[in-house]
């Protein structure tokens, strides 16, 4: 494994379509360690770490998205996985 990508459509908040939101994971010795001792609930940390290896969450690119006024706080919020951190991000 290289890495992995997750993605999400998401409807722009100008109604004129949709916009692609990536996570994406990199195969680094910490990642492939943690999945070798079956203790993947610490990705998400390990990928917010690893944003000079080009990882990224899917909130921050939702946030993203959000900041460039591509999606709206609503569509935002509701595609989060951390709604409590998000909404703090949001009111921002």
């Amino acid at each position: 494994m290289r890495g992995i990508i997750s993605q999400q459509r998401v409807q722009r908040a100008d109604g004129s379509g949709r916009v692609l939101a990536l996570e994406t994971l990199t195969n680094t010795p910490a990642v492939a360690n943690v999945i070798r001792e079956a203790k993947t609930y610490m990705l998400p940390g390990i990928i917010q770490t690893g944003k000079k290896q080009g990882m990224q969450l899917m909130d921050d690119a939702l946030l993203d998205l959000f900041r460039r006024g591509l999606l709206s706080e609503e569509e935002t919020y509701a595609r989060s996985e951390q709604k409590q951190e998000m909404r703090q991000q949001l009111k921002s």
